[in-house]
């Protein structure tokens, strides 16, 4: 099973470079009778010196502690905390020259956690907004993503307080590879601060899917409190 995650905020270990910020994630698609359907979740987001992340949404909270190599996550409403391990699966790589077509192959830095019980679902979190789960042991998860189309470069912009580089990425499908009569164009937008070493902001178009946002806002630059990143009192640990 593979989804999108975003800001991919869940990935390698950034140090020096703390803050907090809400993430909102937008999706609008149109469907052909007129009908729109829009979506918004915003999950709070923390991130200290030493690379430790807390994702906190009304449901669970989710804190990843690299360095300790343990990741909990917390059901508040049930007051339990499941432990997992986090291990570290390989580097970011790109091999080789564009193929036909302008794509490329690369590989990127992995966490992925496991219980203690071997045949539990492996999680896989990456800096390339992309979550995979399955079954695994260590060292045995590999994914392989296709970079192609166009890029061109959007310059710098101040955004949320924080200067931001900008690319566009614009891909075609040609006629008949999906089984499509005509062409499809597909626009990817991003935002990456060198600063905090993340996506601001990104928006892609496809018209199957159609518009998906992603895009931090409230960005408080700093250390957050360091009882953001432990167990709470009160909570079982299962």
């Amino acid at each position: 099973k593979v989804m999108s995650i975003g800001g991919g905020v869940m990935g390698p270990a950034v140090k020096g470079a703390p803050y907090s910020a809400d993430e909102i994630r937008e999706n609008t698609q149109v469907l052909g009778d007129g009908t729109t359907i829009h979506n918004e979740t915003k999950t709070t987001v923390y991130r200290d010196g030493e690379g430790r992340m807390r994702r906190e949404t009304p449901n669970d909270i989710s804190i990843w502690d690299p360095a300790a190599g343990t990741n909990y996550v917390l059901n508040p409403k049930t007051m339990q905390a499941r432990q997992m391990s986090l291990h570290f699966a390989f580097t970011r790589s790109t091999s080789g020259a564009p193929a036909a077509g302008g794509e490329k192959t690369s590989t990127s830095t992995f966490f992925y956690s496991t219980s203690k019980n071997s045949e539990a679902p492996v999680v896989v979190m990456s800096d390339d907004q992309v979550i995979t789960t399955g079954t695994a042991t260590a060292g045995a998860v590999k994914i392989a993503r296709r970079e192609s189309g166009n890029k061109e470069s959007l310059g710098t912009q101040s955004m949320e307080g924080v200067n931001a580089d900008g690319e566009r990425i614009t891909s075609t499908i040609e006629v008949g590879a999906i089984g499509n009569d005509r062409a499809i164009q597909t626009v990817t937008e991003r935002w990456y601060s060198q600063d905090l070493q993340t996506n601001v902001m990104t928006k892609r178009s496809d018209p199957r899917s159609g518009e998906e946002t992603f895009r931090l806002t409230n960005i408080h630059r700093g250390e957050p409190s360091p009882v953001l990143f432990e167990v709470p009192p009160g909570y079982t640990l299962v």
